[in-house]
């Protein structure tokens, strides 16, 4: 049964790869023009609908991806996997904007190592872009101007690491883990000037750049658990990631182009360059806490801060601010015994975050608040350990400048986590007489 769960959990992780690394826009937000584009979160369904707060938590059915330490607790082979539904609603002095996607957000997969220690891989967006921003304006020499910025791509990451215990005792348990992060994907961003619209004789301006990143970096967790007494245990989690230097390939392509009928075309390559050149990503430091209080109440509470005013693209600082982010969460599972009814076997959670976001434009402090709830559905018996996760987040990003864009977000993220136990009977290999 083992060699046909490996190969099961391999064939799996191979298709997930491809569908969660390429052609998914997973985006419209005009806000992922500046840097590398939207950062992403590394939490999975049943996290997101405790507000992303995890960096504490060491459920042994579910993998951690905001803390490699938390790899120790991993108990049996597990498998996450998580498909995200966004709608966007964007608010303008003068309009109004709606836009929806549909994707795979990521996959994980993990299991133990020996008595004490797990490891586990996680596969997912980094960072997103996708955005499409047209302006015009009259000048007394040629007329109508039209300019067009559009963006598209983002940056993966490929997480690997494992963790291990240093102390392991019934009261007190010290766990410490390692990262390795592989970095990869493309930023690609256009610019179109016409200044002679619908004029087919007329040549207008293009330039079209492309960032291209494959490098390796590392972040690691700490994770300490304290066993307080009638069922009752505290965790205490660090996340740590330095800055990175990532090697990358910059592409520009400068050229001329008629437009004829809304279609454009281009005529003529004016030039273009092929450099490499140097990235330097943010650092990250998460802190968390948890609290269980029995086998029926986790509650967790997390503080992220991401320095992206430490962003520089070939040299050049992006003038971004560091993201601070502040997030709350809890689950309650109304019966713990693993005999119970399927109805007392749901685990409902809830949960709630605010951020001061990277972005200061004009002055103005962009915010982000959400709220989510969610449920963990366990799959065909009330004993299987395998879980159907739903949850929903509701939130928005705005500044107090009315003239800025605002963002209103609903999130719906499904997600499953297959964890082979005895009482899943589709892990079991069939037997023939």
């Amino acid at each position: 049964m083992a060699n046909s769960q490996s190969r099961f959990f391999l064939l799996a992780m191979l298709c997930c790869m491809s569908t969660v690394a390429f052609a998914q826009t997973t985006t419209n937000s005009p806000y992922s023009i500046y840097g590398l584009g939207d950062p992403n979160t590394r939490s999975f369904a049943q996290n997101r609908s405790m507000g992303g707060a995890q960096i504490a938590s060491s459920n042994p059915l579910y993998i951690n991806a905001y803390n490699p330490a938390a790899y120790g607790f991993i108990a049996q082979p597990t498998f996450n996997i998580t498909g995200n539904i966004d709608f966007l609603k964007m608010s303008g002095p003068s309009n109004q904007v709606k836009s929806n996607n549909a994707y795979m957000n990521d996959f994980s997969f993990g299991f133990q190592l020996g008595k004490r220690a797990g490891v586990a891989f996680t596969l997912n967006q980094y960072t997103k872009i996708g955005y499409n921003i047209q302006a015009t304006e009259n000048n007394p020499q040629v007329g109508t101007v039209s300019y067009q910025y559009t963006g598209s791509g983002g940056i993966n990451h490929f997480l690997f690491g494992g963790g291990i215990a240093l102390i392991k005792k019934e009261r007190s348990k010290l766990y410490v883990g390692i990262n390795g992060t592989y970095y990869f994907g493309f930023a690609e961003t256009n610019r179109y000037v016409s200044e002679f619209i619908d004029q087919p004789t007329h040549l207008n301006s293009g330039i079209s750049n492309r960032t291209n990143i494959n490098d390796l970096a590392l972040d690691v967790g700490v994770l300490f658990k304290q066993n307080l007494g009638k069922g009752n245990k505290l965790g205490v989690g660090v996340m740590y990631t330095p800055q990175s230097s990532l090697k990358a390939t910059h592409e520009q392509f400068v050229f001329s182009y008629i437009t004829n009928s809304g279609l454009l075309r281009i005529k003529d390559s004016v030039s273009y360059s092929l450099t490499d050149d140097q990235i330097l990503t943010p650092s990250f430091l998460g802190v968390g806490l948890s609290l269980e209080l029995g086998s029926s109440w986790t509650l967790n509470g997390d503080i992220k801060i991401q320095d992206w005013s430490q962003l520089q693209i070939y040299g050049r600082s992006e003038n971004l601010n560091p993201r601070i982010e502040y997030s709350f969460g809890a689950e309650y599972l109304p019966n713990p015994d693993a005999m119970a009814k399927y109805l007392q076997s749901i685990r409902y959670r809830v949960g709630a975050r605010n951020a001061q976001t990277r972005l200061n434009i004009n002055g103005t402090q962009l915010t982000e608040l959400g709220g989510s709830v969610g449920v963990g559905l366990p799959i065909l018996k009330a004993k299987s350990t395998s879980t159907l996760n739903i949850g929903m987040e509701f939130g928005q990003r705005s500044g107090k400048d009315l003239t800025l864009i605002k963002e209103g977000f609903t999130y719906v993220f499904i997600g499953v986590s297959f964890n082979p136990h005895k009482f899943d009977t589709w892990f079991k290999r069939r037997k023939y007489e």
